[in-house]
């Protein structure tokens, strides 16, 4: 895989300065959100009604339960921040299970889910940014 590269918010309009955090680049491993390099699995918290600087909040270091089984507890700090929205980037084969406790929590919520492989969560959290408050978990290796 030779990771895609995407535009930034600032890129798409330049007098939003407080777009922040979008998606730069994935490749298997490594995520480049608004410039910043991750190379442990992350958590993106959006919000764009949140004043400036407090729309979006990156969680370094996302260790789940059980490596590739998403379990409740897991998505507990998603589910907490209420959005309208959670995406889940199961890694560059999709090899992250989402268990049905994990599917059940989010629609007992009323929330959206999106379960893709990471590339196309990416492109998934660039398209949505600034449009619905949203909680993205991505799994970055297999």
């Amino acid at each position: 895989m030779n990771g895609i590269t995407y535009l930034s918010g600032r890129a798409r309009n330049p007098s939003l300065f407080y777009f922040s955090a979008m998606i730069d680049h994935y490749s298997f491993g490594k995520i480049t959100i608004d410039g910043k390099v991750y190379t442990f699995d992350c958590i993106i918290l959006h919000d764009p009604a949140a004043p400036g600087a407090q729309q979006t909040r990156v969680i370094e270091n996302w260790w789940r339960e059980s490596g590739h089984r998403l379990c409740v507890k897991d998505i507990a700090h998603m589910l907490s921040f209420a959005p309208e929205c959670i995406i889940i980037g199961q890694g560059a084969y999709s090899a992250m299970k989402v268990s049905d406790e994990a599917r059940e929590a989010i629609e007992s919520m009323g929330i959206e889910r999106i379960f893709q492989d990471t590339e196309k969560a990416c492109k998934t959290v660039n398209r949505l940014f600034g449009i619905k408050k949203f909680a993205a978990g991505f799994h970055l290796t297999c």
